[in-house]
């Protein structure tokens, strides 16, 4: 089987392809979720976990699979993360697009359905795990566009440094995924299953992760291709995780960010994360390297259905602290 890249058009070609809006974009509707949601510091956030999007420091830019055809959108913040207003507009498109359809797709990736009122509420109680979460409020989680791309994504993060990983990710994308050019610049999605579902070994190995990684990936892609793992997001929680840890290659950290990614749904990933480690031993602890597994899995067992909550701010904390400045 040869290559998935003689199915990849060239850049120049798709730009041809594209429909162009106005310069400043056709405004498709204007979204307010519950406060608190801090646009900005959720889109610089993601970076941290998806390869995806760009935010330009006034909006985010995501290209979108819509049926058949793709849509470019650009997302400009218009309020306050006390009262919260986002602006949709639309770029460019490729194929045909159906409006509604594009409405529920970005409502659905904003995860809109998260109230995070409850879980500050129970951070307040606890002064250390408060000082991170307060830094931070307001910040929510991009979802993927499909949760086999959540998983897909997650399956080669398993046990690498994330830079790595993004590396790998962006080659993937690069290779097989599809993209609309607007203004000089392609916006790519995620490949489709079907393409990875057709790949081999030799085909991934530019990702640089293990072979069973690899393995795992095209596994999934021909899983999806099946019986879409889409089905997940009309289970209770509990089921989803059940039915994602069930299939080889794919453990509780990578199912717990798979349903984080993919649904918007948080369940604690657990200390084999050693970021979060790290984490708690500087924010809980005051000290240096990481704390042991069992320190980190007992502070975080205290905050009960809100410890994936918790465990997120406190990882994405540590990332911007690290990394950049919220």
């Amino acid at each position: 089987m040869g290559t998935l890249a003689s199915n990849r058009r060239p850049i120049a070609h798709l730009a041809s392809d594209s429909q162009l809006m106005p310069m400043t974009g056709t405004l498709v509707e204007t979204i307010h979720p519950a406060p608190p949601y801090d646009f900005a510091l959720t889109a610089r956030a993601s970076r941290f976990y998806n390869t995806l999007g760009a935010f330009d420091g006034s909006a985010y830019w995501r290209a979108l699979r819509i049926g058949q055809g793709l849509a470019l959108v650009r997302l400009a913040a218009t309020g306050t993360p006390d009262r919260p207003a986002i602006d949709v507009y639309l770029m460019a498109t490729r194929g045909e697009v159906d409006h509604d359809a594009l409405r529920r797709h970005v409502r659905r990736i904003l995860n809109l359905h998260l109230d995070l009122s409850g879980f500050y509420d129970v951070a307040r109680r606890d002064e250390r795990l408060w000082r991170v979460v307060e830094s931070l409020s307001g910040l929510h989680i991009f979802q993927t566009e499909t949760i086999f791309e959540a998983l897909a994504i997650t399956v080669l993060e398993q046990q690498i440094s994330l830079a790595a990983a993004q590396r790998g990710e962006r080659w993937l994308i690069e290779w097989a995924g599809d993209r609309i050019v607007w203004n000089g610049t392609a916006h790519a999605v995620f490949p489709p299953a079907s393409r990875l579902a057709q790949a081999s070994i030799a085909d991934l190995t530019p990702t640089k992760v293990t072979f069973r990684r690899m393995r795992t990936v095209i596994d999934v892609a021909r899983m999806e291709m099946e019986n879409s793992f889409e089905r997940l997001r009309e289970q209770p929680l509990d089921d989803a995780y059940r039915a994602l840890v069930s299939l080889s290659g794919v453990g509780h950290w990578t199912a717990a960010w798979t349903l984080a990614r993919g649904t918007g749904h948080f369940i604690y990933f657990g200390s084999a994360d050693v970021a979060l480690r790290a984490a708690v031993n500087h924010y809980v602890y005051g000290q240096p390297g990481r704390c042991d597994a069992a320190t980190t899995d007992a502070y975080f067992r205290q905050f009960g259905e809100h410890a994936g909550l918790a465990a997120y701010y406190t990882l994405m904390k540590w990332a911007f602290d690290r990394y950049a400045t919220p």
